[in-house]
């Protein structure tokens, strides 16, 4: 987009945004040649002001110089920090440039380039002729300056390559040897200023190139699935995710791909793990009499989750390419369809080039050699020369092509089309990738999916309608609660891989595009909310995966690279955490036969770690941990939250398969909570240490693991209930939610979604359901308001990786145990209720909640009187039965299907808080209804009671609509 202004004496400004290469902007890319370059003109320097903004640690500074800024290397993506500069500041910064003599100025060219908020540009510009360096710290700059211009590009949108150019209308900009940038900052509320890359200065004399201006079309970006219709802005650079458990396509909603992630922005385009196929695809429309036209800048682009599609029209020419994963295949069909709107009829050539990399996956320690590419029988082939075989990848179309070509590692291939008026012809192209059977076996499942394409997209589609829209079910006053519920299932799918043999099993990624492989910790606080949710197999299969490489190594591994080599098992809190992991799937699914398969490997992995990292005996395990920093101590608090969690769920395990060590292992707890509750609590700063040294002293690290004791139940209640306060005034901010760590003002600070999901998941086990409540609505925001809709990011706002497990599986959890309170026993056929509704919510409904053979419904919905909760036992082959919790307050009257009902005072089993509570059972087909009223003259007393009551049969679907 551009945008022209005049200020001062004819200068003209214009600016700029690009996703694609530096020479796309109207400017043109940044010069290594230009007369502020150092190698050009040694004597030119560029300074920061002191009292202004300072420049970041990281920004390369040198003294009071800033040498990124014209030493003719500029970034090679969105985010490298090592080639721009930047300020630590809330208010202004500013740069003067001392060009060692005095030169007329032609155009001055600014550059920038960041992933999101710090791209876009905002300066004056002060330029002075004077002998020596003008007073540059007033706040009145007109007394020794002139203003040159003034600079902003806001108006193009965060993220991407932004250019300015400053030009005379009429001549040189000036004579000048100084000039003044001042910059106020990007983004205040995390103290930054915007990236800067280069600065480039011309004077007059030159041969400059023409600025051209170019006409950019703001798209949109658009998420449609189901009842979910979301709408916003689209930036061309904006990531976008197709998935299938064999395949993946990660490119740019503009319809390229650009460089992303490790191994040198590698991890993006197309993957078939443990290999990458393509680097890139492009499309591109020829028609005589007409410049080239390709497929990027669309003016909408569409994601479904089983699909992505990209409208683009010109010259009376529509085209929408509709990109899907089958799901059973490691292929990728990308259909062009081309409509002609004229009154006449068009002849047109399609080329499709594809930019072939097959290269191993990230640590895989894979061979790599050169590529060999060639065409053959309608198909571009392509294999790794070292791997060939077994490597292998195969592209075309759905007839064959006019002509073909290879250009070092492009393939490129050819149609001849011929658009009737006002009709249409769609062209399929297929990616078919292979690393077992080589190009033979590449080739042949082409063959099969070509032929299929219709009712693999009609099955891709019906699949994802029957796991996210069916199966656990939930709706509330909260349209934008629903919408986020239902992208957290889709996600779910999105992220299943099935990277066999190298795995035992299919597992949940940890994250795409970075951490597309098994996490351990990542996994651990996942498959819970994945099972809630209704994908109990996907949950399974990860944590046999998990069992696998632990029951090889003795450790719960941390990271396995996609071929299942084995990276780590370096975080010590990933072993007691699988075994809490398996308990708590356990609680879900009541299967018995995973228990039995899983036990022995749980006692014999926590037997290895006491024995292994525990080195001076006194109970806290040693080694890295949850939080990835430097400096702390060995004994790390997440190791010794999940080491009580994991005592606790063995000797659950033990009593389950009627088996001894239930006594030792409780006995173990026991001791863990009172030397934890002794040892790593901070009286004066009233909070838990992070750490403890060798000589036992206290590390007051303040990261947000200290949410970790409430949320395992190993805190003292009255110690738990102060650190959550604290937590909860000092660590939560109003825009994001649970800071990383903290600091004396974390107004603004962005935090990772997991963060707010743990302690969301806390707060509702405290009884706070309004700080739970507000924790799940500020990460709903990743999904709904962040990249890309539906896609729940890593951090907010967003960054790290575009879809993350931890973001995703834990929300789901917060959802159904958290709001919904449903706590499952699978096993004994045991569900205790604690469902709560936050100030800002209504009602809410889950419907068809599976916890072992049993399935579910539970409302709860506020009314004039007071509370009403619906509960059904859908289906079961036996009574449920369990304690309903219900929330404190002021005394009330409770009935219980139109009976008063006693209540009893009691302790929940995890925070120990006291409230009022009542126990059931409910036979399959029969509803039970609670209804709660204010009594505002009864004495609040709960009297003991351990009387179960009986429910009479109640209509099927007596719950409200």
């Amino acid at each position: 987009m551009e945008a022209t202004g005049e200020t001062g004496n004819h200068i003209v400004v214009r600016v700029d945004r690009t996703t694609r290469d530096w020479s796309d902007l109207a400017m043109g890319p940044p010069s290594a040649s230009d007369d502020a370059d150092r190698a050009q003109n040694p004597r030119t320097e560029f300074r920061f002001v002191s009292g202004y903004g300072k420049p970041h640690t990281d920004a390369g500074s040198s003294g009071n110089t800033l040498p990124r800024l014209n030493n003719g290397r500029f970034p090679t993506s969105g985010d490298d920090p090592a080639n721009n500069t930047w300020f630590d500041t809330k208010g202004n910064s500013r740069i003067v440039v001392d060009l060692g003599r005095s030169i007329a100025l032609a155009r001055i060219n600014v550059y920038s380039w960041h992933s999101g908020a710090l791209s876009p540009q905002r300066y004056s510009l002060w330029g002075s002729n004077s002998g020596t360096t003008p007073d540059n710290g007033t706040s009145d700059l007109s007394r020794s300056w002139n203003e040159i211009a003034i600079v902003d590009t806001r108006s193009l949108g965060d993220g991407g390559k932004h250019g300015s150019s400053i030009n005379s209308g009429d001549g040189a900009i000036g004579q000048y040897r100084y000039l003044l940038f001042e910059f106020p900052a990007n983004r205040p509320d995390w103290n930054r200023s915007g990236f800067i890359s280069e600065i480039d200065i011309f004077g007059q004399g030159r041969a400059l190139a023409e600025i051209v201006v170019k006409n950019r079309r703001a798209g949109v970006q658009t998420l449609k699935f189901g009842n979910i219709l979301h709408s916003k802005p689209l930036k061309n650079d904006t990531p976008f995710l197709i998935a299938g458990p064999k395949l993946y396509e990660y490119g740019a909603m503009d319809g390229s791909f650009p460089p992303v992630g490790r191994q040198n922005g590698e991890q993006g385009g197309v993957w078939c793990h443990p290999i990458k196929l393509l680097d890139a695809f492009e499309i591109e429309v020829l028609e005589d009499g007409q410049p080239s036209w390709k497929l990027v800048d669309p003016s909408q682009f569409e994601h479904g989750f089983a699909t992505a599609t990209f409208h683009f029209d010109q010259n009376g020419l529509e085209a929408i390419r509709q990109d899907f994963v089958p799901e059973k295949e490691a292929a990728l069909v990308s259909s062009l369809t081309l409509r002609n709107v004229t009154n006449e009829p068009r002849k047109v050539t399609v080329r499709f080039r594809g930019s072939v990399d097959i290269r191993p996956s990230y640590e895989s320690r894979l061979p790599n050699g050169p590529d060999i590419i060639e065409y053959r029988d309608r198909l571009i082939t392509a294999l790794d020369s070292e791997m060939a075989g077994k490597w292998g990848m195969v592209f075309g179309a759905d007839r064959s092509p006019a002509s073909h070509r290879v250009e070092d590692n492009d393939g490129v291939l050819t149609y001849p089309l011929n658009l009737p008026v006002n009709g249409s012809v769609t062209l399929r192209f297929v990616i078919v990738g292979e690393h077992l059977t080589g190009i033979d076996g590449a080739r042949s499942r082409f063959e099969s999916i070509i032929e299929h394409v219709p009712k693999l997209l009609a099955d891709k589609e019906n699949l994802y309608r029957e796991q996210i829209l069916e199966g656990v079910k939930f709706s509330s006053s909260d349209s934008t609660m629903n919408d986020a519920f239902y992208s957290a299932k889709a996600n779910v799918m999105m992220s299943v891989m099935d990277l066999r043999p190298g795995y035992p099993a299919p597992f949940l990624a940890a994250g795409f595009p970075i951490y597309t492989w098994l996490f351990g910790c990542d996994s651990l606080y996942s498959t819970a909310g994945v099972t809630a949710g209704g994908f109990k197999t996907a949950s399974r299969h990860t944590l046999e995966c998990l069992l696998h490489f632990a029951s090889l190594n003795k450790f719960g591994a941390h990271e396995v690279a996609s071929n299942g080599r084995l990276l780590g098992w370096d975080h010590v809190q990933e072993t007691p955490q699988l075994v809490l992991a398996i308990w708590n799937h356990y609680q879900w699914t009541g299967d018995r036969s995973f228990l039995e398969q899983a036990y022995p490997v749980c006692r014999e992995i926590i037997a290895h770690a006491l024995a292994n990292a525990d080195k001076d005996h006194d109970g806290y395990l040693e080694g890295a941990g949850l939080m990835e920093q430097s400096g702390m101590g060995p004994e790390r608090i997440s190791s010794v939250c999940y080491l009580y969690a994991a005592y606790e769920s063995l000797a659950n395990m033990a009593e389950s398969l009627n088996d001894t060590g239930a006594g030792e292992n409780r006995r173990r707890a026991t001791e863990l909570q009172r030397s934890f509750n002794r040892d790593w609590w901070n009286s004066k700063e009233q909070m838990w240490a992070c750490s403890l040294r060798e000589d036992g002293s206290l590390t007051m690290d303040n990261f947000w693991a200290v949410v970790l004791p409430q949320q395992v139940g190993i805190a003292d209640r009255d110690k738990a209930l102060v650190a959550l306060d604290r937590i909860e005034n000092e660590w939560v901010n109003n825009e994001w939610g649970f800071v990383a760590q903290w600091k004396s003002k974390v107004t603004g600070d962005g935090v990772g979604i997991v963060h707010n999901n743990v302690l969301a998941q806390t707060a509702f086990a405290y009884g706070k359901p309004d700080l739970g409540w507000k924790l799940m609505k500020l990460s709903a925001k990743a999904p709904l308001e962040e990249r890309m809709l539906g896609a729940f990011d890593e951090t907010t706002p967003g960054g790290g990786d575009l879809m993350q497990l931890w973001s995703f599986g834990p929300f789901l959890e917060n959802v159904v145990v958290g709001l919904a309170g449903i706590h499952p026993q699978a096993g004994p056929h045991h569900i205790d209720l604690f469902p709560q509704l936050p100030s800002g919510l209504d009602w809410f409904k889950l419907v068809d909640c599976d916890v072992g053979d049993h399935k579910i419904a539970l409302e709860h919905r506020r009314t004039d009187e007071g509370v009403t909760t619906t509960v059904e036992h859908v289906e079961g082959g036996a009574p449920i039965f369990g304690t309903f919790w219900l929330s404190g307050g002021t005394t009330k009257i409770v009935t219980l299907n139109g009976r008063t009902i006693t209540l009893t005072n009691r302790r929940t089993a995890l925070s120990s808080i006291e409230l009022p509570s009542l126990n059931y059972e409910i036979r399959p087909g029969q509803t039970l209804v609670i209804t709660r009223t204010e009594d505002l003259t009864a004495p609040e007393t709960f009297p003991e009671t351990n009387q179960r009551p009986k429910f009479t049969k109640q209509p099927k679907g007596a719950m409200s609509p």
